[in-house]
């Protein structure tokens, strides 16, 4: 065995174990322990309950013998059953193109997040539904939330929702395009106890849905910059840009808000996101477009 293949194993073995000692006491079971650490091994490794899914972020993918190799390592150091271990390569995106499937088949299960339910998806997607790098975030989101009126744009798969439903928010409405998305965000409010009329799931253009309630006032409105505003998986910055919607969207959202409103958005960066708390009439910089 490489030097480099122990210090793999050395490395997952010590994170592992002190995420879970950390994250077990929170009610969760699903948290990143590697994250490109080492050079001979360019991938992140997370943890989603009894399954661990390793992504590959080298520019041409691991060799087979290499890719054998890490998810070994993998499976031994983490404790996860060898067909319990998703490894796939993330392909560097051009200009505005797009991720495609990557599977027609669906390896699903739930996880626990800070004593919340979610399901994720594990092989069809690029992302699985539940961004990790977003959970102190959501946190601060269940917070804040006690008796606000909250309207949560591209809400993909409504993890914000779940968490604002479960700070005690007055009521929660969450609105995506995609078809597939937005009945997710209705599973995951189910799976936590929250459906019916102050839980509504819409799927609608965020823009048309900010026109139409401009008649209405909302105290807090989240947007995710990574989330997605349409079938085919554009994020809400690259959305914005395609669409030169930036300014009647931004503009929209500021219509909507209530005095004292916050606009809760998350910006996204390598292992960590942060939630903001914007003025009445946040600047374009701010929203990421």
């Amino acid at each position: 065995m490489e030097f480099y293949e122990k210090d793999f194993g050395k490395i997952l073995k010590a994170n592992a174990l002190k995420q879970r000692r950390m994250m077990l006491q929170y009610g969760t079971d699903c948290m990143r322990v590697y994250d490109r650490n080492l050079e001979q091994f360019p991938v992140t490794v997370d943890l989603y309950g009894k399954y661990a899914r390793i992504t590959d972020y080298s520019v041409d993918g691991m060799e087979e013998a290499m890719r054998e190799t890490c998810c070994d390592i993998v499976s031994r150091m983490l404790y996860v059953q060898s067909d319990h271990v998703v490894f796939y390569h993330r392909e560097k995106r051009i200009g505005r193109e797009q991720h495609e499937t990557l599977s027609e088949v669906s390896v699903k299960t739930l996880v626990k997040e800070n004593g919340l339910t979610f399901t994720v998806d594990l092989t069809r997607h690029i992302d699985t539904g539940l961004f990790l790098d977003h959970a102190v975030t959501r946190e601060w989101v269940r917070e804040n939330c006690q008796g606000l009126s909250v309207l949560n744009l591209f809400s993909y798969t409504g993890a914000f929702s779940v968490y604002a439903a479960a700070g005690g928010a007055a009521s929660v409405v969450s609105v995506d395009l995609s078809g597939p998305y937005t009945q997710w965000a209705k599973e995951n409010l189910k799976a936590n106890g929250f459906e019916g009329d102050l839980y509504p799931c819409v799927q609608m253009d965020a823009l048309r849905f900010v026109e139409r309630e401009l008649a209405k006032g909302w105290t807090a409105i989240s947007m995710s910059k990574g989330t997605t505003q349409s079938g085919s998986g554009c994020s809400m910055g690259s959305w914005c840009r395609a669409e030169g919607l930036c300014s009647p969207l931004i503009w929209g959202v500021s219509a909507l808000m209530k005095e004292r409103c916050t606009d809760m958005q998350s910006k996204r960066s390598r292992g960590r996101s942060q939630p903001l708390a914007l003025p009445r009439k946040p600047a374009h910089r701010e929203l990421g477009c």
